[in-house]
């Protein structure tokens, strides 16, 4: 279908959606929805390590729903913490809580510029 007529019929349903027949249309570019969950995904991951090693919660910025959503469903089920949203729009954020005691661990990776010697250049 050539790209005008589908975004005619992409409109066409956007337009019917507003008339409350229950559909909705999300309209992903260049995959960017499905990059941003795969982002968000990954940050539940790391920060839900990171709140079992400390024993502390840790409060996320605030996001769109469906990216809250997306982290209540990721860490639903990782028994050593539970999530929560709080706040107000377009304020609202999620908050990872430890379930149990710190398990400490090693440190987090530090992102940022590298120190200590190149092994790209000359020594």
């Amino acid at each position: 279908m050539p790209r005008h007529r589908a975004a005619r019929r992409a409109e066409r349903v956007w337009r019917s959606s507003a008339r409350g027949d229950g559909r909705r249309v999300v309209l992903d570019v260049e995959r960017y929805r499905a990059r941003r969950e795969d982002q968000v995904r990954e940050l539940a991951l790391r920060l839900a390590a990171r709140v079992k090693r400390s024993g502390e919660r840790y409060a996320l910025d605030p996001m769109h729903a469906y990216e809250r959503r997306v982290v209540h469903l990721t860490l639903a089920d990782d028994s050593g913490v539970r999530t929560e949203s709080s706040g107000r729009e377009p304020a609202r954020r999620v908050v990872i809580h430890p379930t149990g005691p710190a398990q400490g661990g090693p440190p987090e990776r530090e992102f940022g510029p590298r120190r200590g010697p190149s092994f790209g250049g000359r020594f």
